[in-house]
């Protein structure tokens, strides 16, 4: 009886044994290739290498970049909030989101992008103010496809290694994040800004959404909100947008 067994057990190891080297063989490549690291980035970055596109800008898309007009001055306006808040604490690196889709943040990371970099005192290459078609030191690196492991991107902290590269050649790095209640990854790309930008939409975001927006970046630092796209003000009709710099305000305007 104990010869059987002793004989059933050495099967049993001997299958064991060949099972786990057959699930090695197949399994082990590929493991290796998905927890492989991605090389870091580039800390030289060349400038000169990027490449440099012809563009024809509208100033229906960005009003920013028309010589005069409501939209110019809100937009200056908020450009000087932003420099204020630049006073209170180091600040470069600005995350712009909101609460849901459609509320105008592309549009707003864009125009300020503009501004600002027409506004730079220290261009990297010289910029006319004055020429609508030319912003040099305007330089824009789209997200790419997006996928269903966007949020596992994001939370590699690959986007700090590229904050980090390309810090010391802008005054500046706007970043253009997702809806913060539509998914998770705004939270993640605020931790390597400085600080955040909300957008809210006249007469389309509830206030409870404003709230809860700027309760999921609670960790962060907030530099208020940007109503945009108002229809109806009391002081001569805008028709883009108005800026409240303390994200208290967004309680007051329930």
């Amino acid at each position: 009886m104990s010869r059987l067994y002793e004989a059933l057990q050495r099967a049993d190891l001997e299958r064991k044994t060949t099972l786990e080297s057959d699930v090695d063989q197949l399994v082990e490549p590929d493991v290796l290739s998905e927890i492989e690291e991605p090389p870091p980035v580039k800390a030289d970055l060349v400038l000169d290498d990027i490449a440099r596109y012809p563009w024809s800008p509208s100033t229906d898309s960005f009003p920013t970049l028309a010589e005069r007009g409501p939209g110019v001055e809100q937009f200056r306006s908020l450009r000087s909030r932003i420099y204020q808040a630049r006073y209170e604490a180091p600040l470069k690196t600005i995350l712009v989101s909101s609460g849901m889709p459609s509320e105008g943040k592309s549009f707003i990371t864009a125009n300020l992008a503009m501004n600002l970099a027409r506004n730079s005192v220290n261009n990297i290459k010289a910029t006319d103010p004055s020429s609508v078609g030319s912003i040099s030191n305007l330089t824009f690196i789209p997200s790419g496809d997006c996928g269903d492991n966007s949020s596992e991107l994001v939370a590699n902290h690959r986007i700090e290694e590229l904050i980090t590269a390309a810090s010391p050649h802008f005054d500046w790095i706007l970043i253009d994040s997702p809806p913060v209640l539509a998914v998770t990854d705004a939270v993640e790309l605020a931790h390597a800004a400085d600080a955040v930008l909300l957008i809210a939409r006249g007469a389309r975001t509830p206030y409870d959404v404003a709230q809860r927006t700027q309760a999921a970046f609670g960790n962060s630092r907030i530099l208020g909100f940007v109503l945009n796209d108002v229809k109806e003000m009391p002081h001569g009709g805008y028709n883009y947008y108005n800026y409240y710099g303390a994200p208290a305000a967004a309680q007051r305007a329930k």
